[in-house]
């Protein structure tokens, strides 16, 4: 039986916001919005902090529209 090929559409958005932090041509993005369709046209969308990491999740069924204060799942960062 041939293996069917499943469709994910990735969604990416420009930062937030982008700060020179040196004062030369260098910037530094503090934030980035990013969603994913599954194959079943379930989206999720996450929040990417400055350096990468995922602060914020809005699982299927829990739009980021609908709920932009109150995420699926919120994780907080601490620096050691």
């Amino acid at each position: 039986m041939p293996r069917r090929e499943q469709k994910r559409a990735r969604i990416l958005a420009a930062p937030a916001g982008s700060r020179n932090t040196n004062g030369k041509a260098r910037t530094t993005a503090t934030a980035t919005a990013t969603g994913e369709i599954d194959a079943n046209g379930k989206r999720t969308d996450a929040v990417l902090d400055g350096l990468g990491r995922v602060p914020k999740v809005w699982n299927p069924g829990w739009s980021k529209t609908d709920h932009a204060g109150q995420p699926s799942t919120e994780i907080s960062y601490t620096n050691a």
